[in-house]
């Protein structure tokens, strides 16, 4: 039996909160969701942006988070939760966790587009003034759990001056991450590393991405900025870690060994091509959800 499917619609919102996050939503077991979020604001006005490293705030919270949880087979052996999302022209600002943040567990599966953002001053985290501390947080965070997956799109982005990466990616147990990663800036951001903390902290990483035994990550890559390097990790087989890079259009991008360097447009493109008709096949609309101006 196939689920109906829930929309979820906003345009032109402005979102000013200094105590939780500016858009948090949860989806579960049972649900498909799909949500478009277009040219609205997300921000924190009681840091307001361009504050001094280190400085944490009132509120630990994201901008923009969505957590999709799915049962694991233990109630539905099909694929219980998809979660659909379309992220368009929006500004994330000067909150103290993740700018944008997408957590999936269980067997969930997340197909995201996340287009033509600002992405900036995130992530601060428990820091205060002259007692900068652990933990900071990313201007996106893409994390995935259990069997679960994220199929994304992230294409002309400006995400910068994040206290940690201007984009991580995780995988734990069994999950895997494809994602396309074109046009977008990622300049000067982990700019709050206390170097006397930890040892992965002495360095300054713009892109980061952590692979687990028995999971996957496939990055594709065009013409995306750097100034900082970035730092993969694959901690799995090296087929496990792909990237893709097209070219020398990604400057400042370097795949170190242990990681599976392919053709670009050979692998992430067709599994995250696939992941959108299977959402068709399930019924979701071909286009995102309409949304309706005030």
């Amino acid at each position: 039996e196939t689920l109906a499917v829930n929309s979820i619609a906003i345009r032109n919102v402005a979102a000013a909160n200094n105590a939780f996050s500016g858009f948090a939503l949860t989806t579960g077991a049972g649900t498909f969701t799909d949500v478009a979020v277009i040219n609205s604001a997300f921000t924190n006005p009681a840091l307001g942006g361009g504050r001094p490293t280190g400085v944490g705030g009132p509120g630990f919270a994201e901008g923009f988070v969505i957590n999709a949880i799915g049962d694991a087979g233990m109630m539905n052996p099909q694929t219980d939760n998809r979660t659909r999302l379309f992220i368009q022209g929006n500004t994330i600002d000067s909150f103290t966790l993740d700018g944008l943040a997408i957590n999936t567990f269980g067997d969930a599966n997340v197909l995201a587009t996340i287009d033509s953002n600002t992405i900036t001053n995130n992530g601060d985290g428990f820091a205060t003034v002259g007692q900068p501390d652990l933990p900071f947080f990313d201007g996106i965070s893409l994390i995935a759990a259990g069997s679960s997956t994220i199929n994304t799109r992230i294409t002309n982005n400006l995400i910068t001056g994040n206290a940690e990466a201007g984009i991580e990616v995780q995988t734990f147990g069994a999950s895997t991450i494809n994602a396309l990663l074109v046009n977008n800036n990622f300049a000067f951001n982990d700019f709050t590393d206390d170097v006397n903390t930890v040892p992965i902290e002495s360095g300054n990483n713009d892109f980061l991405a952590t692979n687990a035994a028995g999971s996957n990550i496939c990055l594709s890559l065009s013409n995306n900025f750097l100034v900082f390097p970035e730092l993969l990790i694959n901690n799995g087989a090296m087929a496990d870690f792909v990237v893709e890079l097209d070219g020398v259009t990604n400057i400042g991008f370097v795949v170190p060994p242990g990681i599976t360097q392919a053709d670009f447009g050979s692998t992430c493109e067709p599994a995250i091509a696939a992941e959108e008709l299977a959402y068709l096949l399930d019924g979701f609309p071909p286009s995102p959800p309409p949304v309706v101006n005030p």
